[in-house]
């Protein structure tokens, strides 16, 4: 896959669609029961593009940028609370005549489709039939002391943000940080995330998610027991270095059926790390949305 100068990636499966009067952009490809695609902060549809063809076997995928990441609109001002965002997640299926989905979320993308999953249970109307979770952020997650600092002291954020977004440099190691084998991190994959980061509004965005983060977790908290009766796997890289792998037995006993299967030698995203181990755990799990288990 080729990205070209002010292009964008995957552009033959990507549709658009406005809600509450902004635009998302998503990408689409595949026949049969709905899955949702939900990238991490920072990121976009772009982190799914090793997994397209082989999840698009099992269902309708609609891998979506959300608002402020990728190539939706970026808003601003912007309600980043994942309460709000979670809301805007159920809206988007409404215009796209989606009743009922299964969900596969990264970071927090992971927790957005938790919150997607609690809110639409806790409005009598459970919309969600399966939770793949890939290194979720949730609300029993630990962090390496970077990322607690950039949560709990704003000057951090404030700081560190801006120069993130203009930097090159920072923005190469970020992501190598994001690998448990950097050598897997191609100058390709690092073109992909650069292009879409210095759009106006991403910077408010990402610390708008941060600013609220703390709280959030504790909503998600209160109606984690909505989560209980949904079938869901917890995948984890081994060596992720943002949200540890030590918390994920926490999580798993929120579900009455959790498979959790961790990742030796991954990072935070070892579904484009180790695509073909991801993708072969994804179709036996969501197969099981068509009786195939």
């Amino acid at each position: 896959m080729k990205i070209t100068k002010n292009g964008r990636p995957n552009r033959e499966y990507e549709r658009w669609c406005t809600v509450d009067g902004n635009t998302f952009r998503y990408l689409t490809l595949g026949s049969g029961p709905p899955i949702l695609l939900l990238h991490g902060l920072l990121g976009f549809s772009f982190s799914w593009r090793r997994n397209l063809e082989a999840l698009s076997k099992l269902g309708t995928l609609y891998a979506i940028d959300g608002l402020c990441a990728g190539y939706s609109d970026h808003p601003c001002p912007m309600d980043c609370g994942m309460t709000a965002q979670a809301e805007r997640i159920l809206k988007l299926m409404d215009v796209l005549g989606i009743d009922s989905a299964a969900i596969v979320g990264n970071s927090h993308g992971g927790a957005i489709a938790m919150m997607v999953a609690a809110l639409s249970a806790q409005q009598g109307r459970s919309r969600v039939n399966r939770l793949l979770l890939v290194d979720p952020v949730h609300p029993w997650a630990e962090y390496e002391w970077q990322q607690t600092l950039l949560i709990d002291c704003p000057p951090a954020l404030v700081t560190f943000g801006p120069l993130l977004l203009k930097s090159k440099f920072l923005q190469r190691i970020f992501l190598r940080r994001l690998y448990g084998d950097t050598r897997k991190l191609t100058a390709e994959t690092l073109e992909g995330y650069m292009a879409a980061l210095p759009q106006a509004g991403t910077l408010e965005y990402g610390t708008g998610v941060v600013k609220t983060w703390r709280n959030d977790l504790r909503e998600l908290e209160r109606l984690s027991p909505k989560l209980a009766k949904i079938p869901a796997m917890v995948v984890w890289g081994t060596e992720d270095h943002a949200v540890k792998i030590e918390s994920a037995p926490r999580l798993c006993q929120v579900f009455d059926d959790c498979e959790f299967i961790p990742f030796p030698g991954s990072g935070h995203m070892p579904m484009e790390e180790t695509p073909e181990l991801f993708n072969a755990l994804a179709t036996r799990f969501l197969g099981c949305q068509n009786g195939h288990c």
